[in-house]
């Protein structure tokens, strides 16, 4: 089907997904553009519930082509056909992608979490600093994400595209408080802070543990640093730097804990 008109009632939907984080948590769908995440989405979740295909980009039939045949058996998706004009409108880019797909969120539940490790985000606000922490996250083997309440909305269109498709292998669950899920997790908390801490370097991390990182400018709160009794960690570096960036810290971390287990054969 195609559409050439932004007062079409399923374009301005699709519109109400880019902008509103009230339409994606009720509709329980969001936007992904560029053929990069919608590969990666397909490698996890099968072909998206709806395709968008750019008719001023000569390339974008061919590939929808050769993605459809990579899905194979897998359903269908409903396809529309939009210029490069409505593609523009929707995404946030000097040039609009060829592809772009509506998908459904995945809703996991918290009994999923199990004795894995899980990173918590406390109040991470920037998009940009919280999708590079899940694109880190899933590289070092991280199953599990929660953020607190306060944080940047996991599945916006910022944060999607700074995740680069790690959104799709995380279970991602979001605004809930520590305290909630402490009974279902780890049982050590690692709770980054300057002061009453222990070196990143002298902890034993080869344990399942949830590993909690803080908003940009407070750090982790004093009420969830109280959860669990959790165990402050510190990242030695030169004095006349105070902190790093959260995004930065949460890597550090993430790939410590990486490379000692993989130094155990893990």
């Amino acid at each position: 089907m195609e559409i050439t008109s932004a007062s079409n009632s399923r374009f301005r939907f699709w519109l109400s997904l880019a902008k509103d984080a009230a339409a994606r948590r009720q509709s329980g769908q969001v936007l992904i553009d560029g053929e990069h995440l919608i590969q990666a989405w397909g490698l996890a979740h099968g072909p998206p519930e709806v395709m968008l295909v750019n008719t001023d980009r000569p390339d974008a039939l061919p590939r929808l082509a050769e993605l459809t045949q990579a899905w194979g058996e897998a359903r269908s998706s409903e396809t529309f056909l939009l210029p490069e004009k409505l593609f523009k409108q929707l995404f946030e880019h000097a040039s609009a992608a060829a592809l772009a797909g509506v998908v459904n969120v995945p809703k996991p539940t918290l009994g999923d979490l199990g004795a894995t490790d899980v990173v918590y985000l406390d109040r991470v606000q920037d998009p940009g600093n919280l999708g590079t922490i899940m694109r880190s996250a899933s590289a070092a083997g991280i199953e599990h994400l929660v953020t607190s309440p306060g944080c940047a909305q996991v599945w916006s269109p910022k944060v999607l595209r700074a995740a680069m498709g790690a959104h799709f292998l995380l279970s991602v669950y979001e605004g809930i408080e520590l305290a909630a899920i402490e009974s279902q997790v780890p049982s050590r908390i690692l709770a980054t802070r300057l002061e009453r801490a222990a070196s990143l370097y002298t902890l034993d991390l080869n344990p399942a543990c949830v590993w909690v990182f803080g908003s940009e400018g407070q750090g982790v709160s004093a009420q969830t640093q109280s959860v669990g009794q959790s165990i402050g960690v510190f990242i030695p570096q030169q004095a006349a730097q105070d902190s790093l960036n959260v995004a930065m810290a949460a890597t550090v971390c993430l790939f410590e804990q990486k490379r000692q287990r993989l130094s155990l054969g893990a």
